[in-house]
């Protein structure tokens, strides 16, 4: 679980206030306190899944972390993206 989490966590992160905002989109206008608590359970999730970030980014590695490179619609070259930078220059 740890290893699946750890090669997602962007997409994970990226995604869920999506989630979030589908979730919001199939309730009545009028489920106002079920709205308010879909988007708090989401940015929570968010921010919890962001954690992971924080307690596993190695600073002295160069190059990109958690990165993610995925073919997603090969037949026209469209490739799915994402990574943590972390070489930094003063």
């Amino acid at each position: 679980m740890q290893a699946l989490i750890s090669s997602h966590i962007l997409t994970i992160i990226t995604f869920t206030p999506a989630l979030g905002a589908l979730l919001i989109l199939c309730l009545k206008r009028a489920q106002l306190k079920s709205i308010r608590a879909v988007a708090v359970i989401m940015a929570v999730l968010s921010f919890v899944f962001s954690l992971h970030l924080i307690a596993h980014f190695d600073n002295a590695q160069f190059g990109f972390q958690y990165a993610i490179n995925l073919a997603w619609i090969p037949s026209i070259g469209i490739r799915y993206s994402m990574g943590i930078d972390a070489s930094v220059s003063f």
